[in-house]
């Protein structure tokens, strides 16, 4: 992970883990914990999970939900993606949710008047009571230019994804299972962008 942002986010489920494979979101849903994740609060969203795979957000920070510009609580992270690709993110948010498998990704967005931007992803799993889950994510942007923040941004872009696996094993997957996953349309190796799209 690149940004300090995301590691920011990502230490702070490692240390509501406690040892087990997943936090409860109540433990997130505290006045520490935001305090905890203040520098991250802005970047910051949470996903519910809908047997319609819409995977609704339950909140988003100031920043995140000015690019996005959703209707409020309720409103699908997964249509904020480009078309041909929402069945994708909606396979590796549940792959987050149902493994208990952290995941980060990279994804490119701007409005339709600026070039595209590289945003990194992270993905954590947080336990909601017997049998179900939700999501924490964060979405860090690589620059902020002056539309970051003001202006909504094209759909979003899935360019390439991997699960993280820290100390061995985290969640259900081994180390064994844990790859680079490329998406056609931008080429993309372990440390960033080789050609923007």
């Amino acid at each position: 992970m690149r940004h300090s942002a995301t590691r920011h986010l990502l230490d702070y489920w490692e240390g509501l883990r406690e040892g087990r494979s997943v936090p409860a979101r109540a433990q997130s849903d505290t006045a520490s914990a935001f305090a905890a994740m203040r520098s991250a609060l802005s970047d910051t969203f949470m996903l519910d999970v809908d047997p319609e795979r819409a995977f609704p957000i339950c909140a988003a920070g100031g920043r995140l939900e000015k690019l996005l510009l959703s209707p409020g609580f309720g409103a699908s992270f997964v249509a904020h993606w480009r078309e041909e690709q929402r069945e994708q993110v909606a396979d590796l948010l549940e792959m987050v949710c149902c493994d208990f498998t952290p995941a980060v990704a990279t994804v490119w967005a701007a409005p339709a008047c600026a070039p595209p931007l590289e945003f990194e992803m992270l993905l954590l799993p947080l336990r909601r009571g017997p049998g179900h889950a939700t999501l924490l994510g964060g979405l860090s942007p690589s620059a902020v230019p002056d539309w970051y923040g003001r202006e909504r941004v094209e759909p979003l872009r899935l360019a390439a994804w991997r699960l993280l696996h820290r100390g061995g094993r985290t969640g259900g997957r081994s180390t064994a299972r844990e790859r680079l996953v490329l998406i056609q349309g931008g080429l993309m190796d372990r440390e960033g962008p080789v050609s923007q799209p």
